[in-house]
């Protein structure tokens, strides 16, 4: 249930605009990362609490992707590809931003560009534990905030592993800064990695807000490619090219919305005496289609 940073507290984007004045406390720290760890294993903040109760469909489980099941970019009748990312190079680039801040609802995170590279074609979202600090950790967390459009289909391809303490958050936020809407493609709080969820936050007739959830199962320690089609009739979850999940009617956005990729704590989880380690969400690629034009008459 996780919203974009920028409600609510104060946050920068690295490299891009800054949305509210914001600089690490530098009584933070930093903690030595071992990036090397990546090739031997090789959001926004949550949303406030709502008034109703949330929709969910049942869960459905879904087999993971082989290793070298590569995405092959071919446009169809119906979605046509806006922009490609496999992250095939040495540094994040002009098309993504990197967060500086804390979620306004997970007191215990703090994003740090530093724990956001780019490493054997894939980008990496870490998170390690605040040096001097029992209950912070910093991570990772992006957006392509220049990529917003109305309706269309989202595309990560990504991995994680087992975690007592990350979790991930792939959303889309309104271009207005103005919450809700929100579309969250997948979230991440199994600490086994076995279950995955999305959500969409919207205002009802009477500006009540209201949830829909869905959530399906799976081995996401392995790579999986979750998706979002949206359209302006329904918005549908996808894991592996398999729907899990649709909404309808008021639920469905009608405004330009961009993707952030975010890492934070989980937030049911006790940090004490967890694992020191520093922890990875690998993303293999980002697909983004719009929809054709003959689609929206």
């Amino acid at each position: 249930m996780a919203s974009y940073a920028r409600r609510g507290l104060t946050v920068a984007i690295a490299g891009a605009i800054v949305l509210s004045a914001c600089s690490p406390a530098p009584s933070q720290g930093s903690a030595h990362v071992d990036k090397a760890a990546v090739s031997t294993l090789s959001q926004h903040s949550h949303s406030q609490p709502i008034t109703a109760e949330g929709n969910s469909v049942a869960t459905l489980t879904v087999q993971a992707q082989d290793n070298d099941s590569a995405e092959v970019v071919t446009d169809d009748d119906t979605w046509s590809t806006v922009f490609f990312d496999d992250f095939d190079r040495s540094s994040l680039g002009t098309d993504w931003s990197a967060y500086t801040g804390r979620p306004s609802s997970d007191p215990r995170t703090w994003w740090d560009p530093t724990m956001v590279w780019l490493s054997n074609g894939s980008l990496v979202l870490a998170g390690a534990p605040s040096t001097g600090h029992t209950n912070l950790w910093r991570t990772g967390a992006v957006s392509n905030w220049k990529a917003a459009q109305t309706y269309g289909k989202w595309e990560v391809r990504f991995r994680t592993h087992a975690s007592q303490v990350l979790s991930y958050h792939f959303l889309l936020w309104p271009q207005a800064e103005s919450w809700p809407p929100e579309i969250d493609i997948a979230e991440g709080y199994s600490r086994e990695r076995t279950n995955s969820q999305s959500f969409l936050h919207w205002v009802d007739e009477s500006g009540i807000r209201r949830q829909t959830s869905f959530s399906v199962n799976g081995n996401f320690s392995e790579w999986n490619t979750v998706a979002v089609e949206w359209t302006p009739n329904a918005v549908r979850f996808f894991l592996n090219g398999q729907a899990y999940g649709e909404a309808t009617g008021l639920a469905v956005p009608h405004e330009p919305m961009f993707l952030a990729l975010q890492t934070e704590t989980r937030l049911a989880a006790s940090l004490q005496g967890q694992s020191r380690q520093t922890q990875f969400v690998w993303i293999d690629w980002v697909r983004i289609s719009a929809l054709d034009s003959q689609e929206l008459a």
